[in-house]
């Protein structure tokens, strides 16, 4: 079953909605918008006209209609026909699940018989109703499992086979989203049946202690492993279903779900989470045809609204973005990004490359600053130049500074480079190393840790001009630091606090 033409008409939040696929057969559509735009109200939507030929029907006027003195209507295009509230739908039309899954421990103690999987009876009547299914398709997985046992279709596999079908695709569908979370058995379902995992060098970790995300993240694999050997032709809806989880999880999940979706069904996902809307951008990517999103923000549904799918412009998967982190980007991105020398060798290593910007990061921490590395002076220049032009008014970022050491060069060079960019800014002094070694330093090093300076005898000639890295040896060993000349450089760096000569001097030549 694939949804082709959707229209709502004063019906909860919208006064005349239509989502228009445009006559494309995808096969996963995600609503994404704000809290309270109306996206869980589509979903209302299905179960209004799918659930009329289902177990428990019922309708709730006062929540359906937008305006109470005008009745509401809802009218679903498919690819299998049309259909609305007066039409009769098969009984695999929809599969809906809430936000509000909640069922954080069961246990089963005696195996019944289960009613009709079709018949859904335990589904959420409205996107608001509690939604517990995780117990329930235990029982299913044990009651087919049974049947299976005194059938004679397996009648010739051994118990271990039989166990292995009955929760081996759920295990590796746990596996792609957890790696360290190895669903081993389910119990006995005649006194203590419920999930046990294989959880780092834990055994028989039992469902009950799963952390929020993950039994989320379980209860959405099971149910719709469990579901789709049903529900195999069918619009299959769910709402948030991201609760609990942080953004890596959402998308491995996010394609985890897509992976398993029978290509006769469609999806619908309702979600304003980074991670959810990040995968669905990426699979999106791949697959073009099969993915539509439908976005639901800055929309004024007091009038008529037709929406349809968005083209995946770098415009737009920046503006869904905006509405899955809100200010959260402002909040996390420094005012003021400098971009500063990495070590000249090639062979150097990644951690070494980037050393100075650690002593810088350590020095200015209590500034709106982060120093990442660059490479020479006109790689970090350009860098700077190019990185302004892109990203200046994202988030709170509004300046990008390119700091090179002075080395040997000389005021009139130095002037010639600012010229090609202002944003170019160079140390006064050699390099870093002459500001933490400088004795100012040294010397707060010493009395913080027992030491006379006067013991110190290496020392430069010219502190702002000769090359430090001569004597930094043995100025290490006459101070007693037993760790690495790396880690006793970051230690000297934290004494550059804001008190001394030595900031003021680096901040004026950053220019902040």
């Amino acid at each position: 079953m694939i949804i082709k033409k959707l229209s709502l008409k004063n019906f909860k939040r919208f006064d005349d909605l239509t989502i228009d696929l445009q006559n494309n057969l995808y096969r996963v559509v995600v609503l994404v918008g704000p809290n309270g735009c109306g996206k869980s109200s589509v979903f209302d939507s299905f179960e209004q006209i799918g659930g009329r030929v289902k177990y428990e029907f019922y309708t709730d006027q006062d929540y359906l209609r937008k305006k109470a003195n005008k009745d509401w209507d809802v009218t679903i295009e498919t690819d299998k026909g049309k259909f609305s509230k007066n039409g009769n739908p098969p009984k695999n039309f929809c599969y809906l699940r809430s936000s509000y899954r909640v069922e954080a421990d069961f246990q089963v103690n005696s195996i019944r018989k289960k009613q009709d999987l079709l018949n859904d009876e335990l589904r959420p009547k409205r996107m608001i109703d509690i939604d517990r299914r995780v117990q329930d398709n235990y029982e299913r997985l044990v009651s087919d499992a049974v049947r299976k046992l005194f059938s004679k279709e397996k009648s010739k596999v051994t118990a271990e086979e039989l166990r292995e079908e009955l929760i081996g695709k759920l295990r590796q569908s746990m596996l792609k989203v957890f790696p360290d979370l190895i669903l081993d058995n389910i119990g006995d379902p005649q006194s203590s049946g419920q999930f046990y995992f294989d959880k780092g060098l834990i055994a028989n970790f039992s469902y009950k202690n799963l952390s929020g995300g993950e039994k989320g993240a379980f209860d959405i694999l099971l149910d719709l492993i469990i579901k789709i050997q049903e529900f195999n032709d069918t619009i299959i809806a769910i709402d948030e279903p991201d609760l609990h989880m942080h953004s890596s999880l959402q998308r491995r999940l996010m394609r985890e779900i897509y992976n398993i979706i029978p290509e006769e069904c469609q999806l619908w996902l309702a979600t304003h989470s980074i991670g959810f809307i990040r995968e669905t951008c990426e699979l999106a990517k791949e697959n073009p045809d099969a993915i539509a999103i439908i976005d639901f923000a800055n929309k004024d549904f007091d009038a008529l609204q037709i929406l349809c799918p968005e083209k995946m412009t770098s415009y737009k998967m920046r503006q869904l973005f905006e509405t899955a982190v809100d200010d959260l980007a402002s909040m996390v991105t420094p005012s003021t990004i400098v971009i500063c020398e990495g070590s000249k060798r090639e062979d150097t290593s990644p951690g070494k490359k980037e050393f100075d910007a650690k002593l810088y990061n350590k020095i200015f921490t209590d500034k709106d600053l982060l120093f990442v590395a660059g490479d020479c002076k006109p790689t970090a220049q350009k860098a700077a130049t190019l990185l302004l032009k892109i990203v200046k008014e994202a988030g709170s970022l509004k300046r990008i500074i390119s700091l090179a050491d002075r080395d040997n060069l000389s005021d009139e060079q130095i002037q010639e480079y600012q010229k090609l960019a202002p944003e170019q800014k160079f140390l006064g002094r050699r390099e870093i190393e002459n500001y933490i070694f400088d004795d100012e330093i040294v010397q707060k090093y010493c009395e913080s840790n027992g030491k006379n300076i006067s013991q110190i005898t290496s020392k430069p000639k010219d502190i702002i001009s000769d090359d430090m890295k001569s004597i930094q040896g043995a100025i290490i060993n006459q101070c007693g630091f037993k760790g690495t000349i790396e880690d006793f450089k970051l230690e000297l760096a934290s004494y550059i606090a804001p008190d001394t000569s030595l900031y003021q001097e680096i901040k004026n030549c950053i220019g902040i």
